[in-house]
């Protein structure tokens, strides 16, 4: 094979995905290699890659034309083909911008062979975009697999469980940023690992049955979710988690000193810690190995893989302060916040709506942003989220003017049945701090800065510390 043919040939392999992927035949020596170099490595995810070279002659229009469709810039056109070869990169071009009506000449040499598999494989790539949503994404990436969209929907944080009411607060807060892994199959970093009593990577406290090995940095984890450990050099399948430390953000909040392969994160949790322990696994402190150790999703250990990924951290104190509701795309950096919060406190202006059948009174409370209900809708509910009353004892009102109501959205509270008078509510308020976050009417947007968000090749999972996430990915296989 010639050099351009090994470089079309590592392109095919970025492409489908080959396994093992085909070598590059090292640093480009000429204008020609230089330019497939760069496709290669847009296809590949490299986050430093080449920059693409001056065109100066036509067949550098449509190797340009087929990069920047590669990198999701579909306004660059190769001309009209004139000749054999341009009719095989017009058709490559055409299948990564997921148009694959161009038709191509039937292979004469093996330049023309690669062009046409890759032709075909670009036609699979620029159509096979999916989007995936959940608590956890998982999907398979190959060398060529895009992120082209990763939204986190953001919500009210409530403290507790239950139904909310006097006798059961449910404190309310908001974000004021998120932490989004991307990470392997492996959640367990080597370089999570410190030294703890004594000098060097690892502590050994070598007690009359069992061997130690701590990991004092905190392991993101997702909350409701099951992991499960396991150790290559583990022959007798005695390594345990001991000691779990659970944090929410950098804040400790519990431990729980039981030994288990297997843990389910409680609710609230992103983070942890743990120890290793070992009846006969670690017989020295020189044999002790992070490389071995998995920490992986679910409840069944699956062959070794090492570490891979980031957690990409977002904060919008300084744009949006506190947030209590919206979506945060990372990709575009644009985040929308859909949701506010008040604190009835008795200096609020209220309405009395009169004596109600129960025997209290319902008083009315103005926001000035807050989402009317539909005109075809008696009350909404929707999004309102308060620390002391359930959805039946506080809801929005207030339609369109079409309805003949007030175009203003406002709050009901049914106050406790010893309430009678708006002088009351509002000194029942001053004694009971009450929150309401409610939709706003207009969702407000910040402009973030843009994360550059690359797939793993092999397997990757994403979450966030906070809320759902909706994944969309070019060129990837969901599970």
């Amino acid at each position: 094979m010639t050099r351009e043919d090994e470089w079309l040939a590592a392109i095919n392999g970025a492409l489908t995905g080959e396994s093992p992927m085909p070598e590059v035949p090292g640093v480009p020596v000429w204008h020609y290699e230089e330019m497939l170099a760069a496709i290669y490595e847009a296809l590949c995810g490299v986050f430093d890659p080449k920059p693409f070279p001056a065109r100066t002659w036509r067949l550098d229009e449509f190797l340009y034309a087929v990069y920047c469709a590669v990198n999701g810039d579909t306004s660059v056109e190769p001309p009209e083909p004139t000749c054999r070869i341009e009719e095989f990169w017009r058709g490559v071009y055409k299948g990564f911008i997921g148009d694959n009506t161009a038709t191509v000449p039937a292979p004469a040499w093996t330049t023309e062979d690669l062009l046409r598999i890759m032709h075909e494989a670009a036609a699979v790539w620029g159509t096979s975009e999916e989007t995936l949503s959940g608590s956890v994404v998982s999907f398979t990436g190959k060398p060529s697999t895009k992120i082209t969209d990763l939204v986190v929907t953001l919500a009210p944080i409530q403290a507790g469980s239950g139904t909310p009411s006097p006798d059961n607060p449910r404190a309310i807060s908001g974000l004021t940023g998120v932490n989004v892994p991307r990470i392997g199959k492996n959640v367990f970093s080597t370089s999570l690992v410190h030294g703890v009593w004594a000098t060097g990577t690892f502590w050994s406290h070598e007690g009359a049955s069992s061997k130690y090995l701590s990991s004092l940095d905190i392991i993101p984890v997702k909350s409701g979710q099951t992991y499960v450990l396991s150790y290559v050099d583990d022959p007798n399948n005695t390594v345990q988690m001991s000691s779990y430390s659970f944090y929410s953000g950098a804040s400790y909040v519990d431990i729980m000193a039981t030994s288990s392969k297997i843990v389910t994160i409680p609710s609230g949790i992103d983070g942890m810690t743990f120890n290793l322990v070992a009846a006969t696994a670690f017989t020295s402190i020189a044999n002790i190995s992070t490389r071995d150790v998995q920490l992986e999703l679910g409840s069944t250990a699956t062959a070794y893989d090492p570490y891979s990924g980031e957690v990409i951290s977002v904060d919008w104190t300084d744009e949006a302060g506190t947030v209590y509701g919206g979506t945060l795309g990372l990709v575009t950096g644009v985040l929308t916040v859909d949701r506010a919060m008040d604190t009835i406190n008795g200096t609020q202006n209220l309405v009395d709506n009169g004596v109600q059948a129960y025997g209290g009174i319902s008083c009315v409370y103005t926001p000035t942003k807050v989402k009317k209900r539909a005109p075809s809708v008696s009350t909404q509910n929707e999004g309102l989220v308060s620390n002391l009353f359930d959805t039946s004892n506080a809801y929005v009102d207030g339609a369109c003017a079409a309805t003949g109501r007030s175009t203003n959205g406002y709050i009901y509270f049914n106050m406790p049945v010893d309430i009678t008078t708006v002088a009351d509510a509002k000194t029942w308020f001053a004694s009971h701090p009450t929150q309401i976050s409610y939709l706003l009417e207009t969702p407000l947007t910040y402009q973030l800065a843009a994360a550059d968000v690359r797939a793993l090749v092999g397997d990757n999972y994403v979450w966030s510390d906070f809320g759902d996430v909706t994944v969309t990915v070019k060129g990837a296989v969901s599970p």
